[in-house]
């Protein structure tokens, strides 16, 4: 039996969480956070939401000190250090075809499956 819409939507978003999740740790070192490497690294998380079934949402969860470096304040290191908005920037458009790829096909499929192969109007 093939994979409903809301398995291929489910599998393909988790992919691309994950994913997300390692740019995100690999953001950290690229941003040059040394100091909090082992910690703010490890704990790098996400969550996925699902209504009926289907994705919903997606959370990302780090300690709270993460974004204090990513807007430059505590432990008396002022400078901003971006890494988390910068990666999700990057990766919100990859999301997104990943969206309307699997659900396009299943607006096709519904189409194709309900409405008429032609249309007579008589005038």
């Amino acid at each position: 039996m093939p994979d409903t819409t809301a398995e291929i939507l489910n599998r393909e978003v988790k992919g691309w969480a994950s994913d997300t999740r390692g740019e995100l740790k690999s953001a950290q070192s690229k941003a040059g956070i040394q100091q909090f490497t082992g910690e703010l690294f490890s704990k790098v998380r996400f969550r996925i939401r699902k209504l009926f079934g289907e994705v919903s949402g997606i959370t990302f969860i780090f300690p709270l000190h993460g974004s204090f470096v990513e807007w430059g304040g505590g432990r008396g290191d002022r400078e901003p250090k971006p890494w988390v908005n910068p990666t999700l920037d990057k990766k919100a458009d990859s999301l997104a075809n990943i969206v309307v790829n699997v659900k396009g096909k299943e607006i096709d499929e519904i189409v194709d499956k309900e409405l008429p192969d032609k249309i007579v109007l008589n005038v």
